[in-house]
């Protein structure tokens, strides 16, 4: 189990990594044509002649470059660091691979395969687990996972490591009651019940990835940094 725990943390870590590499090269390309959009404003000829407002629109180009400076920076750090953690995984990996490093299939395949293998493990799982975390929302899927994860801590005597966590949405995106249901379940559950809650709710959160979630871009799986009891 330890070891398959690592690889999955390996995993978790390259892929994160990839990620961030990949969120910043979009945000490259939007700062990089901002950028090229405002140069053509402060080339307009009517501009000359104004040098209050050539100056305004100098100093917003300006701004604009270094912006792109900065997201070029990210690039070549979040690089760095998405090539060091899948290097990491690759020295996991490859003792454990089917024909030392031949195969073994994609990283998602690989990832697909340990947790079906832990799946099969419940009970080992719960006892080596320091906590567990239960993401819920309060709807069905939420309660048939919680009720399952309380059973099982329940049946090895371990409860106590059982917290159920909620997202809140803030209240322009969240259902009315729904964090009050989290609550009352966790509470019949008899375990630990925390909200976490990303600044300024859904809307804020969108807005720092700079991407509406969709089937191919998941905003239901990103951890809020900042929580509350």
């Amino acid at each position: 189990m330890p070891t398959r725990r690592r690889l999955l943390e390996g995993i978790r870590r390259a892929h994160q990594a990839d990620a961030a590499y990949t969120a910043a090269g979009r945000a490259r390309t939007r700062a990089a044509k901002a950028t090229a959009a405002h140069a053509r404003i402060t080339r307009d000829p009517q501009l000359q002649g104004a040098s209050d407002e050539l100056e305004a629109a100098q100093a917003v180009h300006a701004g604009l470059v270094r912006r792109e400076q900065e997201a070029r920076a990210k690039v070549h750090r979040t690089f760095t660091a998405a090539r060091a953690a899948n290097r990491v995984l690759a020295a996991l990996y490859t003792p454990h691979a089917p024909g030392r490093g031949t195969g073994g299939g994609s990283r998602s395949d690989v990832a697909a395969a340990l947790l079906g293998e832990l799946a099969a493990m419940p009970r080992e799982l719960v006892l080596a687990a320091d906590k567990i975390l239960v993401s819920t929302s309060g709807g069905k899927d939420s309660l048939v996972c919680g009720h399952r994860v309380v059973t099982l801590a329940a049946e090895a005597g371990c409860l106590d490591k059982v917290v159920m966590v909620h997202a809140d949405l803030g209240e322009e995106s969240e259902w009315p009651g729904v964090r009050e249901l989290a609550q009352r379940q966790a509470e019949r559950w008899g375990v630990e019940f925390i909200v976490v809650q990303a600044d300024r709710g859904l809307l804020g959160l969108v807005e720092k990835r700079g991407m509406w979630p969709d089937a191919a871009r998941r905003l239901c799986t990103v951890i809020c940094t900042n929580s509350s009891r």
